[in-house]
C-alpha cells in the first residue's frame, strides 16, 4: 500500500519551497529531486560528502531506493516519480493516481 501521507508531505515541502525542486539532481546544494524531498520528510539524513546517499541505521543507502521503500511503491512508479515527472503538477498527477488505486478494493482472483 503506497504511503500517500508521506508523498503529500513531500509535495507540501516542495510547495513551500518550489525553487528547491530540481529533478535533474538527487541532492545538490539547496536543490533536490522528489526522492530527496521524500527522504527529508521521512527524517533521513544525507551522508556527508555524497549527493545520492543517505545514512540510515549506520549504513549508506541510495536516496532512490530509500524513497521507493518509504513510499511503498514499485520500481515503475518510482521511475516515473523520480525521473520523468519534471514539475510539481506531474508529481501531483502520479500521486493522485496512487491515491485512487489505493482506495480501490483489493480484487481476489476467482
Amino acid at each position: 500500500m503506497p504511503n500517500i501521507e508521506l508523498a503529500r508531505k513531500a509535495i507540501e515541502a516542495i510547495e513551500r519551497n518550489p525553487e528547491a525542486l530540481d529533478q535533474d539532481f538527487w541532492h545538490c546544494g539547496t536543490t533536490m529531486c522528489f526522492a530527496g524531498f521524500v527522504a527529508m520528510c521521512a527524517g533521513a539524513e544525507w551522508a556527508p560528502g555524497y549527493d545520492t546517499l543517505l545514512r540510515v541505521n549506520g549504513e549508506l543507502i541510495h536516496v532512490g531506493d530509500f524513497a521507493q521503500d518509504a513510499l511503498g511503491i514499485d520500481r515503475d512508479t518510482a521511475t516515473m516519480l523520480f525521473y520523468y515527472c519534471d514539475n510539481i503538477d506531474d508529481l501531483k498527477d502520479v500521486i493522485e493516481t496512487l491515491e485512487v488505486d489505493a482506495a480501490q478494493p483489493e480484487r481476489i482472483p476467482s
